[in-house]
């Protein structure tokens, strides 16, 4: 049995190759495109979508079928096709140039899965099965993104600023620890919910400081 090991990954400006050019591509540039990465797209049939990205040169495609060689210099490559000869050959590729690869629909071929998740903001909840079984993965998910709402993304955005002046102004540790901890109180998610977003951060503020 594959054990993974879980991590958040830094893509903002690394190269990233996905090859393939229909719907399965498109969600997979999408996600690329959104963590920062630099796409190329090899394919020369393109989905409506995907087509719209390279002429607003969000993207970049070589339009023909992969190459050996189209790898090289990539941090990471997304194989989004079924033909399992590319898939196998775009795999041992990709060791060759120490490039990390997932396959789609091939667990044993991949060095990394990507997960079923979702954003609340800077909160990413995701969810694994090792491959086994993506719909209940789907599943999951669909039923942790009903129980984690928009309030999670704006509480967030409000300690995100609150921590450095909790940092500077708290100078006992434990008494730093415990205003930090009580941000995981639910009563605190309702002053969010209940709360004008323009006060948000001076009502926060004067929850975790209450004694």
């Amino acid at each position: 049995m594959t054990i993974y090991y879980p991590m958040m990954m830094k893509l903002w400006g690394r190269p990233c190759v996905v090859i393939g050019g229909g719907k399965v591509a498109e969600r997979k540039v999408a996600s690329l495109l959104e963590a920062g990465g630099e796409v190329t797209l090899i394919s020369s049939v393109l989905t409506p979508r995907l087509s719209s990205l390279v002429k607003a040169e969000l993207i970049r495609q070589i339009p023909r079928q992969y190459r050996k060689g189209d790898l090289a210099g990539a941090f990471l490559c997304v194989v989004a096709t079924n033909d399992r000869t590319l898939q196998k050959q775009v795999a041992q590729d990709a060791r060759e140039e120490g490039v990390l690869a997932n396959i789609v629909d091939s667990e044993e071929s991949c060095d990394f899965l990507v997960p079923s998740y979702f954003r609340r903001g800077d909160l990413v909840v995701s969810i694994s099965t090792g491959g086994k079984s993506p719909a209940l993965a789907k599943r999951i998910r669909r039923d942790l993104e009903e129980r984690f709402g928009w309030e999670y993304e704006a509480l967030l955005k409000v300690l995100s600023s609150l921590r450095p002046r909790i940092v500077e102004e708290v100078k006992d540790p434990a008494r730093r620890r415990s205003i930090l901890e009580k941000v995981a109180d639910p009563e605190l998610l309702d002053l969010v919910r209940e709360t004008d977003p323009r006060s948000l951060p001076d009502k926060v503020w004067a929850y975790l400081m209450a004694p």
